[in-house]
């Protein structure tokens, strides 16, 4: 792992507050008030979502790639405490379970730092169950704002070394998900 995961996993939470404020707290609540049964969520990081889970789950495994973040992580679900929940490290691409293994796949905020997002989406959809529903929030390249792109643009050397490979720049919502085996929705939500 990088230095820049190493940095972006003691910084992550602290750097996300005002957008967990304005919006993602918001977001991950109604995204996740749906979600029952078993549930694998690839790329937890630090476990940010772990508090928005309903009674509606029977477990959820967390998978995380990122031993930096695995550490935070793993310290956060001992003061949560909730039996329900366990952690295994492992990249989205690799997720290590059998076919039809989950009810449901949670992955936000993560395929901005997948190198082969099609192969990731491939084997998340490979790991559900039939019937099985997968829930995303993801960031993309602001396509229709000039400015915002511009500074995407500009950022993005610095912001890829510094946050874990995350891709400022990706067009996960176009380029990716229309050739994937899991069928996406038209972006529902904005920030600011």
């Amino acid at each position: 792992m990088s230095v820049g995961s190493c940095f972006m996993s003691k910084f992550y939470d602290v750097s996300m507050r005002s957008m967990e404020a304005a919006s993602l707290a918001e977001w991950r609540r109604e995204l996740l008030a749906g979600v029952s049964g078993d549930v694998l969520e690839i790329g937890s990081g630090t476990g940010v979502n772990i508090e928005y889970y309903t009674d509606r789950i029977n477990s959820v495994i967390l998978t995380e790639p990122d031993r930096h973040m695995c550490d935070i992580l793993r310290e956060r679900l001992l003061e949560f405490g909730d039996a329900r929940f366990s952690l295994v490290q492992a990249a989205a691409d690799d997720l290590g379970y059998g076919d039809n293994s989950f009810d449901a796949a949670v992955v936000t905020l993560v395929l901005c730092s997948v190198v082969d997002q099609l192969r990731a989406l491939t084997e998340i959809k490979r790991v559900l169950k039939p019937g099985g529903r997968s829930y995303f929030i993801e960031h993309v390249l602001a396509e229709h704002e000039p400015r915002l792109i511009k500074w995407q643009k500009l950022l993005q050397p610095v912001w890829v070394c510094a946050c874990g490979s995350c891709h400022l720049t990706g067009d996960t919502s176009r380029q990716r998900l229309n050739d994937s085996p899991v069928q996406p929705l038209p972006p529902s939500r904005r920030y600011p």
